[in-house]
């Protein structure tokens, strides 16, 4: 979540072509930990929840996809091959 929260709040080098992939790391980051962990396992399911509610509809926003595509440090590697276009 640290890292995540200083890419987008980079002084000089951030654009919305970042937005969705960081959050997409995030999102799973956070799957995984819900998964693994015990003791924290509340938090991680809460900050889920927060991102997907917060966040919903900047990830399907087309605008925003296309920024990351388009972004050279991106392209699709962010992009889950279940969620692909096909």
């Amino acid at each position: 979540m640290c890292t995540a929260l200083g890419v987008l709040q980079g002084d000089k080098v951030v654009g919305l072509g970042y937005l969705v992939p960081t959050l997409t790391v995030v999102k799973n980051r956070l799957k995984e930990c819900s998964q693994t962990v015990t003791v924290c396992k509340p938090l991680a399911v809460a900050l889920q929840t927060a991102v997907n509610t917060r966040f919903s509809e900047m990830m399907e926003d087309l605008n925003a996809q296309l920024a990351a595509v388009v972004n050279p440090m991106f392209k699709l590697d962010w992009v889950d091959d279940a969620t692909a276009p096909h």
